[in-house]
């Protein structure tokens, strides 16, 4: 199986999307250090629109990606809906998300542990979102669906259980509408926009 050729202006355009969304995240630790002199007064994020309004480049990185897996992997699902293209779409999915979420879920549980020995902090040690089996949603990205906690263990990661959670709607939903008449799919856009 051959993926399409890769877009390099919008691979850096989401690029540039994940940089803000770090620094919006980053937010309250960059105005720390201009409170304490050590970065200057200028790169307070109050005075840097495109930081503190960051969060608006996760709608983007979303769109964009959206529009790059489905120009690479149009191939799989414009035929028919075969279980073994799908399985390799979800490998390949899988294989970019799974081991840094597993890494950093890796880390964070000792120092979960540590809060037994620290009176360091407010939460006790795994109570609040950060139960084990929020941490276990965590692993699977589901803690976002239906039943999870909801942001846990590594907060930002809710991203990734949406992103998953889009995965797997993904190739029904493009076998679909690539077979929709184009007036539907126009009404249906309309509609959600409208409301």
């Amino acid at each position: 199986m051959k993926d399409a050729e890769e877009i390099k202006p919008l691979t850096s355009a989401r690029g540039i999307a994940a940089v803000i969304v770090v620094l919006f995240h980053l937010q309250t630790t960059i105005n720390e250090l201009c409170g304490r002199a050590i970065l200057p007064i200028s790169f307070e994020t109050d005075y840097i629109g495109i930081i503190s309004d960051g969060y608006i480049a996760v709608d983007f990185f979303f769109v964009l990606s959206g529009f790059i897996i489905s120009r690479a992997n149009r191939y799989l699902f414009e035929g028919n809906l075969r279980p073994n293209h799908y399985g390799y779409f979800l490998t390949k999915r899988l294989g970019r998300l799974f081991a840094l979420n597993a890494a950093t879920l890796a880390l964070l549980l000792p120092l979960e542990f540590l809060k037994y020995f620290s009176s360091a902090g407010n939460t006790p040690a795994f109570a609040d979102t950060n139960t084990i089996g929020a941490w276990f949603e965590n692993l699977f990205f589901v803690q976002t669906w239906f039943l999870g906690h909801g942001p846990s263990w590594n907060t930002v990661a809710w991203s990734i259980s949406a992103e998953w959670a889009a995965y797997i709607l993904y190739p029904a939903l493009f076998y679909i509408l690539v077979r929709c008449p184009a007036i539907v799919l126009a009404l249906v856009v309309g509609a959600m926009v409208g409301q």
